[in-house]
């Protein structure tokens, strides 16, 4: 069975393999572009090809701003949104070289929309990097799932262990306890959550070859944590789109 998700895992530490993860990931959305631009409804290619024939034929300033609006909108349609979570302030800062890289080699320029030191959005011809937190109130990611009705599932990992992935790689036993302990928050996780971790990381180690969820070492458990996240992350975004569009009829 394929998987829900598709994970990006770099090699190795070496700097160029910063660019290679990012180039994979943006043939990604070209594909996954490929299959949104067929499922969009034939009206709107139709829509915009007409205005833009009255935009040429049309002598009044007024009628064109008219008619100039309501295409900019439509051609919102045509372009693929790719969201993430406070990824304005995190995400798309620490992968923003490689990200415009990747699209400057493919003949494209970004357009890049601050807000501070944050990156509000990123657009190209194609896509449109956005962040879930504009459509909320300030919160934390718990409370988001939260309040969109969606159960997250409670996972950890020692963030301040490991430095490089050659690391991971080589980590064939789970972290003690005190690794996980966080400077940032001044705190360590649960400890029946450390437990109950452990023990599925120890449960998937001991999996026989081939098994799809068999784990070697705590790069295998990253993948496995970040699914974890996403997923859920998916189904708020769902539900919160969906009342967006039922109470205010806005199609995010």
């Amino acid at each position: 069975m394929e998987s829900r998700a598709t994970t990006f895992v770099r090699t190795s530490s070496d700097a160029e393999c910063e660019q290679q993860i990012i180039n994979n990931f943006v043939d990604k959305l070209e594909q996954l572009y490929e299959i949104y631009i067929g499922l969009l409804p034939d009206f709107i290619e139709v829509a915009i090809d007409q205005i833009g024939e009255h935009l040429t034929q049309s002598l009044f300033s007024k009628r064109k701003a008219q008619l100039s609006q309501v295409l900019r909108y439509l051609k919102q349609y045509k372009k693929l949104k790719i969201f993430s979570y406070n990824g304005s302030k995190f995400d798309y800062r620490v992968i923003a070289a490689p990200l415009f890289q990747a699209f400057s080699a493919r003949g494209e320029l970004p357009s890049l929309l601050k807000r501070g030191a944050k990156y509000f959005s990123i657009s190209t011809s194609k896509f449109v990097f956005g962040d879930s937190m504009n459509y909320t109130s300030p919160c934390s990611y718990s409370k988001f799932l939260k309040q969109w009705n969606v159960q997250e599932e409670k996972s950890i990992f020692p963030y301040q262990r490991y430095q490089m992935v050659e690391e991971l790689a080589g980590a064939t036993e789970f972290p003690d306890y005190d690794d996980f302990y966080s400077t940032l928050k001044k705190a360590n996780v649960d400890k029946d959550l450390y437990e109950k971790c452990k023990m599925e990381f120890n449960r998937r180690k001991s999996l026989p070859d081939g098994n799809p969820e068999k784990m070697t070492s705590m790069l295998d458990w990253l993948i496995f944590y970040n699914e974890q996240d996403v997923m859920p992350y998916v189904s708020a975004m769902v539900n919160c789109f969906r009342a967006f569009y039922q109470y205010f009829q806005i199609d995010a």
